[in-house]
C-alpha cells in the first residue's frame, strides 16, 4: 500500500499524447450521398450537387450561384416580368421575361397601353388630346379638362343650367353660357328687355323690376295723401306707401300739406313756399307780443307793443325798460351814485352802486377801521372810516402808526409779531455752518434768535463748521481758531521719502512737519525698493521672478514651509503644498513624495518598489527581501522573491536545495516529492486505524 501511494503521487502530473494515432473518417451528416467536401450544406439533404435550382435565395445545386437564370432553374418557381421602356411603372404586356428576381427595366405590372410614352398609363389623367391617356380603351372620355356645355333649346345663344354634357367639343344644340332662365322662349334671356308683363324678361332674378314701361311713384311716408318728390320708385304698379302726386313739402309731418292752415311755428304748413306769413291764412292764436325798443338797449317799452309770428325790427320780447329814451338806463345797467334809478329796480343810489365806497367801523376812534366790520354807501357814515388797517379795533394804541415792541403783540398791525423793527429788538449774526458763530456784517435785528442765526460774531469762515473762534487748531493750512494764524500750536509727525509714489517710503531722512512737505512723502515705511512702484508691502507677490514684490524677504517659498522651490534652486519638490518638503513624514504608496526623496513605493529602501504597487519587491517591509537577493536557509523569508522558501524544516511545503534546484531524483514531477510522501503516510495511518476498528466491531 505504501508503494502504491507513492506511485499515485508521482503519476498526478504525467500526460499521455494520442494525437499521432487519430484517424479522420469523412462524414455525410444529411445522408444525401455527398460528403462535407462536396456538399455545400451538409445539414440539408435537399441541397446537394445534383439538386435542381429553384427561386428561394439558396444555392440549391452547390454550383456557387444563387437563383441563376439558366437551364438549371425550375421555371415553375420563376415569375413573369414586363418591360417598362418609358419608366412610368407600368409594363408592356407584349415584352416579357421569366426570372427569379426583378430585372432592371422591368416591372410586375402589364397594363401599359403605350410603353413609349411615360404620360400614358393606367394612372394618368385623361385629357382632351385625342389619345387614350389612362389606357381604359376610350379616347377623351372623362377628360379632366373637358368643358361643360348647356342645352340651348330656344336658340337664343343662352343655355339651360339644368341640361348639361361634359365634352371636349360642343355638341350640336349646346352652348357654353348657362344664363338662360327660360330656354323655351327666345325673347327671355340676359339680353332681353324687361317690361311690365309679369315675367323676368332679362333673367336678373326679378320680375318687372326696371321695366322700360314702368310708372314713377312718390313716397307718402306721413300718409297724408301727398307724395315726396325726392323719394321715387319706378314700378309697374303703385307700391305700398307711394302715391302718384309729389305735392308734399314735408313728408315726415302729416299736418304739413297743401290743405293745412299756416300757424306761427317756423314751418311752411300749407306748402305755399312762405313760412309764418302775416296774411289771412295765419292762425292769430299762435302769434306773440313784441315791445318797441327805441333806445336799442335790448329792453322794450311796455306801452308800445305789436302781435306777430316773428319779431319785427326795433322790437324785443322784454318790456322792463323804465326809460326807453336812454340806453344806459335798463335792468342790466350798473347803479351809480348819481341820483338816477340806473337799473330800473325802483330805488336810487342804493349801496350796491358800482361807485359806492366801503366804510369800516372805527370803534376805538383811532382813525383806522375794523376790516371785518364794513358797509358800502354813496354817502359818508358816522362812526365809520375808509381805512381797514386796524388789527385791534378795541385798543386805540394798536394801529399802523404805533411803534413795535418785543411784547408778543402786533402793535403796528403789519401782520408780524415782534419783527426786526421793534424798538427793543437784539442783533443776531448769520451762522450758515452751525458752529455757533456768525460772520461780522451778516447781522440782523430780531426779538428772538432766528433760525440759522447766533448772537456771537467773529467767525472767519462761515462755510466750515470746524472753523470758529477758540476752535482746535489743525494741521490743514487753515486758521481754524480765527486768530489770524495758520497751523499754530499743532503736533508734527515724521514724513518719509516716497520716490516711486506707492505710499510706502524708506526709513531715511524723515522730515518733521504737521503735513507732507511735498508730493513724494508718506507716513508709512517698509518699502524695500523705492524706485519701483510695484514693490511695496501691499503688492501681490509674483513668485520665482527674482523680485520680492511684497518686501517680506521671500520669493522662492510659495507654500511657506521653510524650503525654497526645487525648480528654482531649493529643496522643496512641491512648493504649492506645505505638507511636502525634505523634513516631511512620508506617507507610503499614496502617489505623493512627501519628503522629496523621489521614493513613494520602496518603504524598506532596498531599491525595489513594492509588488502590490507595480514593483518587484515581494516584502517591502523587509530590506533583505528583493529580486536577486542572497538566500538564507531556514529563516522563513523568501529573500529572492521567487515564491519559494529556502531550505527549511521538514514541515515546510515549499523548499529548494541550496543550489536552487528542486529536491527530486527523476520523477519528473514539478510538485515536491516530500508532499507526496507525507500524503502517503497520512493515508496509510488512516487505513490501519480503519482496520483495527473493524476488528473490534467483529469481536
Amino acid at each position: 500500500m505504501f508503494f502504491l501511494v507513492i506511485i499515485l503521487g508521482c503519476r498526478g502530473n504525467e500526460k499521455t499524447n494520442y494525437e499521432d494515432n487519430i484517424i479522420e473518417i469523412p462524414t455525410d451528416q444529411d445522408n444525401d450521398g455527398y460528403v462535407l467536401e462536396e456538399d455545400c450544406d451538409d445539414s440539408n439533404s435537399e441541397i446537394k450537387p445534383d439538386a435542381e435550382e429553384i427561386c428561394d435565395g439558396i444555392d440549391n445545386d452547390c454550383d456557387g450561384d444563387i437563383d441563376t437564370d439558366d437551364s438549371s432553374v425550375d421555371l415553375s418557381t420563376t415569375r413573369t416580368y414586363y418591360q417598362d421602356s418609358d419608366g412610368d411603372g407600368f409594363g408592356d404586356p407584349g415584352v416579357t421575361v421569366m426570372s427569379c428576381d426583378l430585372p432592371a427595366g422591368y416591372v410586375i405590372d402589364n397594363s401599359d397601353c403605350d410603353d413609349a410614352d411615360e404620360d400614358i398609363n393606367p394612372s394618368a389623367e385623361e385629357i382632351c388630346d385625342g389619345a387614350d391617356n389612362d389606357c381604359d380603351g376610350t379616347i377623351d372620355v372623362g377628360a379632366t379638362d373637358a368643358i361643360t356645355w348647356y342645352a340651348d333649346t330656344d336658340g337664343d345663344g343662352y343655355g339651360d343650367t339644368a341640361s348639361t354634357v361634359l365634352e371636349c367639343e360642343a355638341p350640336t344644340g349646346y352652348v357654353s353660357d348657362n344664363a338662360d332662365c327660360d330656354d323655351s322662349d327666345a325673347a327671355i334671356n340676359p339680353d332681353g328687355e324687361e317690361v311690365c308683363d309679369g315675367a323676368d324678361n332679362d333673367c336678373d332674378g326679378t320680375i318687372d323690376v326696371g321695366a322700360t314701361d314702368a310708372i314713377t311713384w312718390y313716397a307718402d311716408t306721413d300718409g297724408d295723401g301727398e307724395g315726396d318728390s325726392t323719394v321715387t320708385v319706378k314700378e309697374c304698379s303703385a307700391p305700398s306707401g307711394y302715391v302718384a302726386n309729389d305735392t308734399d313739402c314735408d313728408d315726415t309731418n302729416r299736418l304739413v300739406n297743401v290743405l293745412a292752415t299756416e300757424i306761427c311755428d317756423g314751418i311752411d304748413n300749407d306748402c305755399d313756399g312762405d313760412i309764418d306769413t302775416d296774411d289771412s291764412s295765419i292762425d292769430l292764436s299762435t302769434t306773440r307780443t313784441y315791445y318797441e325798443d327805441t333806445d336799442g338797449d335790448g329792453f322794450g317799452d311796455i306801452s308800445a307793443s305789436v302781435e306777430s309770428c316773428d319779431m319785427p325790427e326795433g322790437y324785443v320780447t322784454d318790456d322792463t325798460d323804465c326809460d326807453d329814451t336812454e340806453s344806459s338806463i335798463n335792468p342790466d345797467a350798473d347803479e351809480y351814485c348819481d341820483g338816477v334809478d340806473n337799473n330800473c329796480d325802483g330805488t336810487i343810489d342804493e349801496p350796491s352802486a358800482v361807485d359806492a365806497e366801503t366804510y369800516y367801523l372805527d370803534t376805538d376812534e383811532d382813525g383806522y377801521g375794523d376790516p371785518s366790520e364794513s358797509t358800502t354807501s354813496c354817502v359818508e357814515l358816522e362812526g365809520y372810516v375808509l381805512s381797514d388797517e386796524d388789527c385791534d379795533d378795541d385798543d386805540m394804541a394798536i394801529n399802523p402808526e404805533s411803534d413795535e415792541y418785543c411784547d408778543g403783540v402786533d402793535t403796528d398791525c403789519d401782520g408780524i409779531l415782534d419783527n426786526d423793527d421793534a424798538i427793543d429788538a437784539d442783533t443776531f449774526y448769520l451762522d450758515e455752518d452751525g458752529d455757533g458763530y456768525g460772520l461780522d456784517g451778516s447781522d440782523s435785528r430780531a426779538c428772538d434768535t432766528p433760525d440759522g442765526y447766533t448772537d456771537l460774531a467773529g467767525d472767519c469762515d462761515d462755510e466750515d463748521r470746524w472753523v470758529y473762534p477758540g476752535a482746535p487748531e489743525l494741521c490743514d493750512s487753515i486758521d481754524n481758531d480765527c486768530n489770524s494764524l495758520i497751523d499754530d500750536e499743532v503736533d508734527v509727525i515724521p514724513w518719509y521719502p516716497d520716490e516711486d509714489g506707492d505710499t510706502y517710503g524708506v526709513d531715511v531722512d524723515p522730515v518733521e512737519d504737521c503735513k507732507p512737505p511735498g508730493p513724494n512723502y508718506t507716513e508709512r515705511i517698509g518699502d524695500c525698493d523705492d524706485t519701483e512702484p510695484g514693490v511695496n508691502p501691499d503688492a501681490e507677490e509674483i513668485w520665482y521672478d527674482g523680485v520680492d514684490q511684497n518686501c517680506d524677504g521671500n520669493d522662492l517659498d510659495q507654500d511657506f514651509d521653510g524650503y525654497d522651490s526645487a525648480d528654482h534652486g531649493g529643496d522643496d519638490c512641491d512648493d504649492l503644498d506645505p505638507e511636502v518638503h525634505p523634513d516631511a513624514e512620508e506617507i507610503w504608496y499614496d502617489g505623493i513624495d512627501q519628503n522629496c526623496d523621489d521614493n513613494d513605493l520602496d518603504q524598506d529602501g532596498d531599491g525595489f518598489d513594492a509588488a502590490e504597487y507595480g514593483g518587484e519587491d515581494c516584502d517591502d517591509l523587509e530590506s533583505s527581501a528583493y529580486p536577486g537577493a542572497e538566500t538564507v536557509p531556514d529563516n522563513n523569508i523568501d529573500e529572492d522573491c521567487d515564491g519559494i522558501l529556502e531550505w527549511g524544516p521538514s514541515g515546510d511545503r515549499n523548499w529548494e536545495t541550496p543550489n536552487g534546484n528542486t529536491n527530486g531524483t527523476g520523477c519528473g514531477c514539478q510538485t515536491h516529492r516530500a508532499t507526496g510522501l507525507f500524503s502517503g503516510w497520512v493515508m496509510l495511518a488512516a487505513l490501519l486505524g480503519f482496520a483495527r476498528t473493524r476488528r473490534r466491531e467483529s469481536a
